[in-house]
């Protein structure tokens, strides 16, 4: 299983299909915001903004790649984001968990278990998918924050759709897929040109 979900980081035709898009319009891939991790988000400020809704990205974001559990590291803010907002106005939209790769969707159960928010099932790989992420949130794509580690799908996603988006630098380097080797590397490129 674990395979196919891998086939499926490399397989983004969502985010294929964009690139020209993005080379057309660069500032696509560019967040309002870059942080070292999710510790140096102000959950309350973002509230006292006007914010209704927070869109995580999972892997590298909030665990280690395909991990289960929180990263020790951002913890305590994750907790706090849940305690500003609210369990139902903060989702995980991962491009493996609970996407057509998560057979079943037993990934996104898991998930869903244990850092005890909803994971959207879905379709279409970021940058696609807001249907399906405006149906559970149930508020105004504007009012909604995205919070991810990949220029090309969370940020291009958040962007597209009038999102404010979040930059996080990788949690961890344990992601030994195409993702690290030729992914991340082409997006720091295409964002740092």
């Amino acid at each position: 299983r674990r395979a196919v979900m891998w086939w499926g980081q490399i397989l983004n035709l969502p985010a294929f299909q964009r690139l020209s898009v993005v080379y057309r319009n660069p500032s696509l891939v560019i967040p309002h915001f870059f942080v070292q991790d999710i510790r140096y988000i102000s959950f309350d400020a973002l509230k006292a903004a006007g914010v209704k809704a927070i869109v995580f990205d999972k892997d590298n974001t909030l665990t280690e790649c395909y991990a289960r559990d929180v990263f020790p590291l951002v913890s305590k803010a994750y907790q706090n984001c849940l305690d500003v907002f609210g369990k139902d106005k903060v989702c995980i939209f991962s491009n493996s968990a609970g996407s057509s790769d998560d057979r079943d969707y037993k990934h996104a159960l898991q998930i869903e278990n244990d850092l005890g928010v909803h994971v959207i099932r879905h379709s279409e790989k970021k940058p696609g998918g807001l249907k399906d992420v405006l149906k559970y949130l149930d508020c105004d794509v504007s009012d909604i924050v995205t919070i991810g580690d990949r220029f090309f799908t969370d940020v291009l996603f958040g962007n597209l759709h009038g999102m404010l988006t979040i930059y996080t630098k990788p949690l961890s380097n344990s992601d030994h897929s195409v993702v690290k080797w030729v992914a991340r590397p082409l997006e720091n490129f295409a964002v740092n040109h």
